[in-house]
């Protein structure tokens, strides 16, 4: 795509989204569109626009103030809010989406460490308490972090921008890699750079003792265990969705989105 082609693309992606591109924000994906003009804005968005942002910006410090705990879970290897939150384009009611990437041999501990953790809290978003609760819909382990896929064919641009925006909150290492192993499909599908590198911070590189120390308690048979507890009850779940093309219950990853609305951006 050439640059106009892409700046058009972007506007368009996002105003499905009922949300506004500023002339700053559209550079971040196409960075060779600074002298020229934005598409002409939508002004029936203007103010949910706003309110994107406001909201966008409450739930981030609220990510921030509880999700670099999970460091210290059995399993955990990294977290970044996704979806809305990250896009920008929350609302009063949003959940904050997680992505957490785990040990590749702790899938299954990692979830339910991080359930306990948020429910504990009163955080974790279950039933009709949805409005800026973690939502806790996508693991994946630190094998399957090509999401190349699990795309749509021939092309999925919602997956590329989503993947574009997301927020680390920790796991450097995990993230420079999984940037590599997703550059191309990003470029490809949607022709935007992966803003989140630039939101990448340092951090220690040895991970927590406690971590370790729990992870020593919890070996490989309680990984068993706890997948023959649960996978049963995702798979209930499953089979009682009438599209459950949100869904995927595999050995390194685990998707538990009711709808997908993917479709909707091709």
């Amino acid at each position: 795509m050439n640059t106009e082609e892409k700046i058009l693309f972007c506007w368009e992606f996002f105003q499905k989204l009922h949300h506004n591109l500023s002339q700053k924000e559209l550079q971040q994906f196409v960075p060779e569109a600074e002298h020229l003009g934005t598409p002409p804005e939508n002004k029936n968005f203007t103010q949910e626009t706003k309110e994107h942002k406001k909201w966008s910006f409450f739930y981030l410090e609220k990510a921030w103030k509880y999700v670099p705990m999970l460091r210290f879970l059995p399993g955990v290897r990294a977290v970044a809010v996704c979806n809305s939150v990250a896009m920008g384009t929350a609302t009063e009611d949003s959940d904050i989406d997680l992505l957490i990437i785990t040990d590749s041999k702790k899938l299954w501990t990692a979830r339910v460490f991080c359930t306990i953790f948020f429910h504990l809290l009163g955080l974790r978003r279950h039933g009709k308490k949805i409005a800026g609760r973690f939502c806790l819909s996508f693991f994946i382990t630190e094998s399957a972090m090509n999401f190349e896929r699990i795309a749509l064919l021939p092309r999925d641009p919602y997956l590329a921008f989503w993947i574009s925006t997301l927020h680390p909150i920790f796991g450097r290492d995990v993230f420079l890699r999984l940037a590599e192993k997703n550059r191309n499909f990003v470029k490809k599908n949607a022709g935007i750079p992966l803003l989140f590198l630039e939101k990448i911070r340092e951090e220690p590189k040895k991970r927590p003792f406690f971590q370790r120390f729990l992870e020593k308690i919890f070996e490989k048979q309680w990984e068993y265990v706890l997948k023959k507890i649960f996978l049963p009850r995702a798979i209930r779940k499953k089979r009682k969705l009438k599209d459950d093309s949100g869904i995927i219950l595999s050995e390194h990853i685990l998707k538990f989105h009711n709808s997908d609305k993917r479709k909707e951006f091709l």
